[in-house]
């Protein structure tokens, strides 16, 4: 599944790096995006068997919270950032979520991550510096002046 969602993310960065460049309005593409991908995943769910409604009114608060701070704020900036920044760039930036989802964690549910957990994050976040680091470096390189100095 991991290869899988791989997959469809690298298609999805794609295709709205290729629209928006092409001048596709960030926010048509981003509430087509999220539409699709509400009322597919509301199906999916209601087709898997899951309940739809009968939840405790603190559930529904997380959902509305889930849809507001990750979906709106976090994936529209992402959107956002495809007509602005290599795909490249935004792709790395992604996988600093599950920092921020754990940082999230603590602050809210109390939740305290284990030494590994922690290293394993240090590790992600290093990666993320590098790679936007030689992500930069490589711009600047392929967008310097060329000549011979005189």
């Amino acid at each position: 599944f991991a290869v899988l969602g791989a997959v469809f993310v690298a298609a999805y960065f794609l295709t709205g790096r290729s629209l928006l460049v092409e001048g596709e309005s960030w926010q048509r593409y981003t509430l087509l995006s999220y539409s699709t991908a509400a009322v597919l995943l509301v199906l999916a769910a209601l087709a898997a068997g899951h309940r739809a409604f009968d939840y405790s009114g603190e559930t529904y608060l997380f959902f509305v919270l889930l849809a507001l701070v990750p979906q709106l704020i976090g994936h529209t900036a992402l959107n956002r950032s495809l007509g602005h920044l290599p795909v490249v760039s935004v792709a790395i930036a992604v996988l600093g979520e599950p920092v921020s989802a754990t940082l999230l964690g603590m602050i809210f549910l109390d939740e305290v991550p284990s030494p590994l957990e922690i290293a394993g994050g240090l590790l992600i976040l290093a990666g993320v510096y590098a790679g936007l680091r030689a992500g930069r470096r490589d711009q600047a390189l392929s967008t310097a002046p060329v000549g011979n100095g005189d």
